[in-house]
């Protein structure tokens, strides 16, 4: 908060329609290098959305030749009880 010798301020963000049908769920974040209200906002609905939208997630681990990989990358996943089919 530039108003307040940057120090850390508390932005509340919510999503009515999330909250009717899902009911409360706090989350807190750090939205680091953040200047202003509005960047926060924005980041606190980002945060909300992501939840929201992106459903369809895959937990699994691997071996040593996993360790190539950084976060972000982008893997290919075949799941045969997803596609439905033998993906081989």
């Amino acid at each position: 908060d530039p108003d307040n010798g940057q120090e850390t301020a508390t932005e509340l963000v919510e999503d009515t329609q999330a909250i009717a049908r899902y009911g409360r769920n706090v989350t807190k974040m750090d939205a680091f290098g953040c200047t202003s209200r509005g960047q926060a906002h924005r980041a606190g609905l980002w945060l909300i959305k992501t939840e929201l939208l992106e459903t369809q997630t895959v937990d699994f681990s691997v071996g040593a030749e996993g360790l190539r990989h950084v976060p972000g990358d982008v893997i290919e996943i075949c799941d045969d009880d997803y596609a439905g089919i033998s993906t081989g």
